[in-house]
């Protein structure tokens, strides 16, 4: 068995109780080291013992989880993989289920950024198209159709990539870019397309809304 638990965006406050419950009882727990920092932090927040826990970190490359996770399942032990957000919105969740077909497999949900970038900026989430551009390439035609896009970003796609594709096809619409999201270092700008700032820019969400 694998059980894999979203751990939200970033604040330790942010786990559910239903996922520190589950930690509080794991004895191997694998995630990245900014991943494994969070769960220590809500852990003490909790006052929980983690004598007994063990932990697994990783870099983030898959083929290393996938290594570790093996590993564990030798052994007959139970490998709890920790995922950003929630692991069925663009997560490690789906890659889990495809790669490890022949093991039961039991995902808890965590507060996604999406959700959390969404109530920051006060805006409803009802009619909003989810999509991310992590190892894929940005459909620019469709999101010009929509009212409002939510992208989860990477390293090639970033809000100056996202906005300066926008102004070629003669678009200009309002980007929202929460950067770190829910760290005390948290930064949200709010602009249009033309105005973006060109800086680097810290793990993101970009909420994109065309005036309708």
């Amino acid at each position: 068995m694998i059980r894999v638990l979203g751990i939200g965006p970033g604040s330790p406050n942010l786990l559910t109780l239903e996922c520190i419950d589950i930690i509080r009882h794991a004895k191997h727990l694998i995630g990245t080291r900014r991943q494994l920092a969070i769960v220590e932090k809500a852990l003490a927040i909790w006052g929980s013992n983690t004598e007994l826990l063990e932990w697994h970190p990783y870099d983030g490359t898959l083929n290393v989880l996938a290594d570790l996770i093996q590993v564990l399942l030798d052994k007959e032990e139970i490998p709890i993989v920790l995922a950003s957000g929630d692991p069925n919105f663009y997560g490690v969740g789906d890659w889990i289920k495809r790669n490890f077909t022949n093991e039961e497999i039991e995902i808890t949900m965590g507060l996604s950024s999406s959700q959390y970038m969404f109530n920051r900026i006060g805006q409803p989430m009802h009619d909003v198209y989810m999509t991310s551009v992590h190892g894929r390439e940005p459909d620019f035609g469709l999101w010009s159709k929509m009212k409002r896009i939510c992208v989860l970003t990477d390293n090639k796609w970033t809000p100056n990539a996202i906005a300066d594709e926008m102004i070629k096809r003669g678009d200009n619409p309002i980007l929202y870019i929460g950067e770190r999201l829910s760290y005390p270092d948290e930064i949200m700008t709010i602009c249009t397309a033309d105005s973006v700032p060109l800086k680097e820019y810290a793990m993101n969400v970009v909420v994109i809304e065309y005036e309708r």
